[in-house]
């Protein structure tokens, strides 16, 4: 490695003096010396920095790679990054100053000699900068009035593989291409996506909220559960959190279950319209199990019993969706639940009440 590490010394010394014959041969040297240490093809076939940086890009390279191509590939990026850099310093300062500034950058090349090697701050800064160029391109994008969202979320994949590049996670990212890829209707890249933002903290809440949705719309609902139970511990009056817990409870068919749960919620909230509206779903489901029974029933006896059940709280659920519907009319779905209800229920002339609201539509 020391070997190694004199050579790019002399590499970097004698561009410095503008030998470049001799720099081009001693990069050859470097180069071939290198690829001793290794047969890999992936490293074989590299011709130039720009090509292997092509490479890692492509995740051809990994930070699984032996550690001789990780040291080929990090000391050719900082040759090629400190050449530019001091290129712009020769045009400027005076040769002392750049002999100077070149003994400094080299010094950051010594950190290549541990497992996981650290970055020097001319590729930090540079990863950064594109990373950020990128970001912002798919921030913009999303503002567009017609969003191209594909397009949006390549340019925050693009963002975290450049924060990837210097061992950095990019949760702000992963947020933001999980709302794309969501808009997009590619679901399965939105879980991913806002997974990884909740492992970063970045807007969790908010993530997880989406993450439960969809997971419940895929019938994934035991999937959907574990991440709505974390999500209630840290953010239990979460209104949206607690709307999912109730839409996991019916879509799972456990009415029983959440009846002391949407009972709570309305103590606390009894002017929540969507509220009102979940509680009648409920109901509806408890009453249904015992409306169904009734169809089976073998004597009257039998029947009546079950017939009290079921209109008990079909007449909960009537008292919910009613309400619901005072506090937010917009509510028209629950025109046909009344419908149905009050016929069941035997109060026909509220049912046509409702039947002529759903014709109005």
């Amino acid at each position: 490695m020391k070997k190694i590490l004199f050579i790019s010394a002399c590499f970097a010394f004698a561009w410095a003096q503008n030998q470049e014959k001799d720099a081009q041969k001693l990069f050859k040297d470097y180069q071939k010396k290198m690829i001793k240490l290794d047969t890999t093809s992936a490293v074989a076939s590299i011709l130039s920095v720009k090509d292997l940086y092509q490479e890692v890009l492509k995740g051809n390279l990994s930070k699984d790679m032996p550690k001789a191509i990780y040291d080929f590939f990090f000391v050719e990026r900082e040759m090629y990054y400190l050449k530019q850099a001091d290129a712009k310093l020769l045009k400027t300062q005076s040769f002392d100053r750049l002999l100077a500034s070149m003994k400094s950058n080299y010094e950051r090349l010594k950190n290549l000699e541990t497992k996981q090697p650290k970055y020097s701050t001319l590729l930090y800064l540079e990863q950064k900068k594109k990373r950020d160029e990128f970001f912002n391109a798919g921030a913009l994008g999303l503002q567009e009035p017609n969003a191209d969202f594909a397009k949006c979320l390549a340019n925050f994949e693009k963002a975290q593989l450049h924060l990837q590049m210097i061992g950095e996670k990019d949760s702000e990212s992963s947020f933001w291409a999980g709302y794309a890829s969501l808009q997009s209707k590619n679901y399965d890249k939105s879980v991913v996506f806002f997974k990884q933002a909740i492992e970063g903290n970045y807007r969790a809440e908010d993530a997880y909220g989406v993450l439960v949705q969809i997971l419940t719309s895929q019938n994934k609902a035991d999937e959907a559960t574990k991440y709505l139970d974390e999500a209630l511990v840290l953010f239990p009056s979460n209104k949206d959190l607690l709307d999912s817990k109730i839409d996991l409870f019916i879509t799972k068919g456990q009415y029983k279950e959440a009846e002391n749960f949407v009972a709570d919620l309305l103590k606390q909230d009894p002017e929540n319209a969507r509220l009102n509206f979940n509680a009648g779903v409920v109901y509806v489901g408890i009453g249904n199990t015992f409306y169904t029974k009734s169809a089976d029933a073998k004597t009257n006896k039998e029947y009546e019993t079950l017939k009290v059940q079921f209109t008990k709280y079909f007449n909960l659920a009537i008292k919910h969706f009613e309400r619901a519907l005072e506090l937010n009319p917009a509510l028209t779905e629950t025109h046909q639940n009344l419908f149905q209800l009050y016929g069941i229920v035997g109060n026909y002339e509220k049912a046509q009440e409702y039947k002529a609201k759903m014709e109005q539509k």
